[in-house]
């Protein structure tokens, strides 16, 4: 017969080392994360977006039809070892009012010293037709 209580425990320990591991490698993974140059760059772009949304400087979005908006990435950086300009990245952006429709841009930072900007904008319908150029 199985001496339950000693599968019992074994199973409570191999359980908390999964539990205590998984916090570790997550809490680990995040740092690593947060720190990777892919990440920033891609923090900065999107807050650098975010920022030129609020002032009316992105091409097909007006001032007041900020509040509703969902944007994202499409992809990483193009230059993801933090070091090489110009780092480029795409963005998409949907409008509530238009369901059919998505525009997408795409921001760069030329160098260090210089800030993001958007180089190209584009609308089209999500089903890939009827695209139309914004910028510039």
């Amino acid at each position: 017969m199985k001496d339950y209580g000693k599968i019992f425990h074994l199973a409570l320990v191999v359980g908390c080392t999964v539990i205590v591991t998984g916090c570790f490698t997550r809490n680990r993974l995040a740092e690593a994360v947060k720190s990777d140059p892919s990440f920033l760059t891609t923090k900065a772009a999107l807050e650098y977006f975010d920022n030129a949304l609020h002032k009316g400087q992105v091409p097909g979005v007006k001032p007041d039809e900020t509040k509703d908006l969902n944007f994202g990435v499409d992809s990483l950086p193009e230059n993801q070892d933090g070091i090489k300009y110009p780092k480029s990245i795409k963005i998409y952006l949907e409008k509530p009012n238009e369901p059919h429709s998505i525009y997408w841009y795409t921001v760069q930072k030329p160098s260090e010293s210089v800030s993001w900007k958007v180089i190209d904008a584009w609308k089209g319908e999500r089903k890939g037709t009827n695209w139309v150029h914004l910028f510039p």
